[in-house]
């Protein structure tokens, strides 16, 4: 991401464990990270819109604990870039997509 010039990193979804784990592996680092436990609290439309706009890179983690209501609020109405969907657990997968849609996008 910082060779991407992408600062901001957004994760839907994903586990209160899951998001401690990307903290600590991203402190020290020039990425901000914001995480949405879908599961715990389902956001405004507005707050997920300001989630959207603060974001250089918008991930749905699809396969953990995410209700479709959430999700939706994240990719109904396009804010920005378009969001990334990876749908394979564990944060090897997560980060292995964002490098592989960096690169695709000509950015990695």
């Amino acid at each position: 991401m910082q060779r991407a010039g992408a600062q901001n990193l957004l994760v839907v979804g994903g586990t209160p464990a899951n998001h401690k784990e990307l903290q600590h592996l991203l402190a020290g680092s020039a990425v901000n990270l914001r995480c949405v436990d879908g599961a715990a609290r389902t956001p405004s439309q507005k707050e997920a819109w300001g989630h959207l706009k603060w974001a250089d890179v918008t991930v749905i983690w699809a396969s953990t604990p995410l209700p479709h209501k959430v999700s939706t609020l994240f990719t109904a109405e396009p804010v920005g870039r378009s969001p990334l969907t990876v749908a394979r657990r564990g944060i090897e997968a997560l980060c292995g997509e964002i490098c592989i849609s960096l690169e695709r996008h000509g950015l990695g």
